[in-house]
């Protein structure tokens, strides 16, 4: 929730989106993503119908704007943030938002220190790719979303560093990024007293008919809507959100969300 905007984000690697393009030029053995995969993909985003998706194993930005175009998502995810990264195969990272971007950060030329001692620094993979975006449409970011694609776990040829050593590498210097850009949101950790939390809120309510029951259902959606919230009906899994909502201290529903103290 940013202000009183729900904003639903989404992650997706879309497995080698190759053209044809990316292809000749590149010179890769990796096959052109097939027109039936494509739609499938297609769908999915669809259905999910995030506000902002981070895509991995993208290849062009062309590409990219050519299957949102063709398969009718480009009114949708008006806003495309593509930045060629370090992969030879030009696997790349990118990210697909309804809400304009205030800025985009690329990191591929970061170098930082292999986690083995050995001294000597690397890149990462492909990128560490930010986007700062506006959703409010008062100036200014509310809210910063990275993504990325760490070294694959094959096995590294002889004579190169293992591919575990990288993930680690690539790992904390992830970390010590973000924590260095989101510094703003630390200090209302350790400078104005807030605590991180997880939360979920679980509800139960009974009706004396089907119907009944129904008609309050979508009332409490309703209400959940025109506060900016998102309620789900629990299906299959009722006597799960009984459980969670009984004083028991035991929580059944894999469900969580972080929040401030001050915003919980």
């Amino acid at each position: 929730m940013i202000g009183k905007t729900s904003v639903t984000i989404g992650t997706y690697n879309v497995k080698n989106m190759f053209g044809k393009d990316d292809v000749q030029k590149g010179g890769s053995r990796t096959p052109v993503k097939s027109e039936r995969s494509l739609d499938a993909l297609a769908e999915n985003i669809r259905r999910a119908d995030a506000d902002i998706v981070a895509l991995q194993e993208c290849t062009s930005e062309k590409t990219l704007n050519q299957f949102l175009k063709t398969r009718g998502l480009s009114d949708s995810y008006k806003y495309v943030a593509h930045v060629p990264g370090n992969d030879k195969r030009g696997v790349n990272v990118a990210v697909i938002s309804k809400y304009p971007f205030t800025e985009v950060v690329s990191h591929k030329d970061v170098k930082f220190p292999l986690a083995d001692g050995s001294g000597e620094e690397a890149k990462f993979s492909r990128d560490f790719l930010r986007v700062d975006v506006d959703v409010d449409g008062v100036p200014g970011a509310d809210l910063s979303l990275y993504t990325t694609h760490s070294k694959s776990r094959r096995p590294a040829a002889p004579g190169q560093v293992s591919a575990d050593t990288r993930r680690l590498s690539e790992g904390r210097a992830m970390r010590d990024i973000a924590e260095k850009e989101m510094k703003e949101f630390l200090d209302d950790l350790t400078t104005r007293d807030q605590r991180m939390m997880f939360a979920v809120l679980t509800m139960v309510h009974t009706a004396d008919s089907k119907e009944q029951l129904d008609n309050d259902t979508e009332a409490l959606l309703t209400t959940a809507r025109k506060h900016l919230c998102q309620f789900a009906v629990l299906k299959y899994q009722q006597m799960d959100g009984l459980n969670t909502a009984m004083p028991f201290g035991t929580r059944k529903i894999d469900a969580f969300r972080t929040l401030t103290t001050e915003s919980l």
